[in-house]
């Protein structure tokens, strides 16, 4: 059995995985934007004004499903992520605090957590490439 660790160890031990948190709240942020960007433009190919031909709407509707898709993805990959960086936190406390020994288990779940981020990374990387593949610039506008 453990020694106990002192109540400033813990908290201090504990709120690193926090800034983990932040950082994927940022990017998650960030895909949460993007979503709602596809969402739009799906919704103006829905609409009288877009001049596109039919074979053009659908094409376009195709490639922004797929990024909808990837983006769902890296979505629910991240908010995984934090999920499991969440775990962390507790079994880090419950180790420190109750003088277990967790350690095995506490390296499972931070293994997880970047396992899960990388994956959403991974699906973020495909959409952008998605979007930025389907880009067309006007002649004139280099």
């Amino acid at each position: 059995m453990q020694e106990p660790v002192s109540a400033i160890l813990i908290i201090q031990q504990a709120l690193t995985p926090v800034f983990l948190i932040v950082g994927i709240g940022t990017i998650l942020n960030s895909l949460t934007a993007r979503l709602a960007r596809i969402v739009d433009r799906v919704r103006w190919f829905d609409t009288p004004e877009s001049e596109l031909s039919k074979t053009n709407k659908e094409r376009e509707l195709k490639y922004l499903a797929r990024r909808m898709r990837w983006a769902n993805w890296a979505i629910n990959f991240l908010c995984g992520a934090t999920v499991v960086v969440c775990i962390n936190i507790f079994l880090l406390v419950i180790n420190g605090y109750f003088s277990t020994a967790l350690d095995k288990w506490i390296v499972i779940s931070f293994a997880s957590t970047l396992g899960f981020l990388s994956s959403g990374l991974i699906c973020l990387f495909v959409e952008v490439s998605l979007a930025t593949a389907t880009l067309r610039v006007a002649p004139g506008n280099k």
